[in-house]
């Protein structure tokens, strides 16, 4: 395998979107198990339940405090599973609700990476879910022009990107020899 000659992170725009998604989630697991302790106030759903919104909330709380502290994203990937044991509780036994808690859980990591274009002397890897792997074969031009990366598709597609940082005029000139020489190929 190949060793990555040029990499571009570009920047996360959904990830306000995730974090607001995932907590309404959550919202929505706190708020069934309370109505499940209003309407059986039998002992042991009572306990479980109690249990398991403590959890998530501290568990939230907890990771917004060290976002700030850290300036790191808040994880939810517990917080989930907690989540899907509650569903899976043989009181509401929700295993599709669950199942989809689980799904997010671990989805979280890929949905919240920066998406990254990596260029080969063999390929493009574009990462996201799922990952691409495209030839050289498959563009007309891949140019890279004030901190603007587009990706002309042989199929009359498009794609461009801007770079969130900087790029120097050099590396930008060294980047489009590169791309030229590969198209060339």
């Amino acid at each position: 395998m190949s060793q990555s000659a040029f990499v571009f992170t570009l920047p996360q725009k959904r990830l306000r979107t995730y974090n607001v998604i995932a907590d309404l989630m959550l919202l929505f697991s706190v708020a069934e198990f309370a109505m499940i302790i209003y309407h059986y106030p039998q002992t042991t759903p009572v306990m479980v339940y109690s249990i398991l919104i403590a959890g998530i909330i501290s568990f939230r709380v907890y990771s917004q405090i060290k976002k700030r502290k850290a300036h790191t994203l808040p994880a939810v990937a517990p917080a989930f599973g907690m989540a899907a044991a509650g569903w899976l509780y043989p009181g509401l036994g929700n295993v599709f609700v669950a199942l989809l808690y689980v799904a997010a859980g671990l989805l979280e990591k890929k949905a919240k990476t920066p998406q990254q274009i990596s260029f080969t002397t063999n390929n493009i890897s574009i990462t996201g879910f799922p990952e691409k792997k495209l030839e050289w074969a498959t563009f007309s031009n891949v140019v890279l022009k004030d901190n603007l990366l587009t990706l002309d598709y042989r199929n009359n597609k498009l794609f461009q990107a801007e770079i969130p940082y900087n790029v120097s005029a050099e590396e930008e000139s060294r980047f489009n020899a590169f791309a030229a020489a590969q198209l060339g190929r």
